[in-house]
């Protein structure tokens, strides 16, 4: 036990040990620095739960396998909808350069004989 002066009664968290204890490490654990470990899978995490773990750092978010899966094969889907887009106007402008490139040699041949 604590040693304390005659005219001073003892605390009431000092006649419980176990309790001081306790109280102790409780108020250790609070001065502690809160250890933040990296986010899993940020670059799918949905915009909304990044703006969780930014207002609460102890906050234990992650994606279940479910929802993961739902978003890595929308990714892919907008992925392939894309390339497919580009594949098709390139398509498309490489058949317009190939009528330009005709109309271009025609027209220099019709001024080259009307000049001479």
């Amino acid at each position: 036990m604590v040693a304390t002066t005659i005219n001073r009664p003892k605390q009431p968290l000092y006649k419980n040990l176990r309790k001081l204890r306790r109280v102790q490490k409780q108020r250790r654990k609070k001065n502690l620095p809160f250890k933040q470990s990296a986010v899993q899978d940020a670059e799918i995490m949905p915009r909304g739960m990044m703006k969780k773990r930014m207002t609460c750092s102890k906050a234990n978010i992650t994606l279940s396998g479910k929802k993961k899966r739902k978003i890595l094969n929308q990714l892919r889907r907008n992925q392939s909808e894309k390339s497919k887009m580009d594949a098709a106007s390139t398509s498309t402008s490489k058949a317009g350069n190939k009528k330009a490139k005709k109309n271009v040699k025609t027209d220099q041949d019709v001024e080259m004989a009307d000049e001479s």
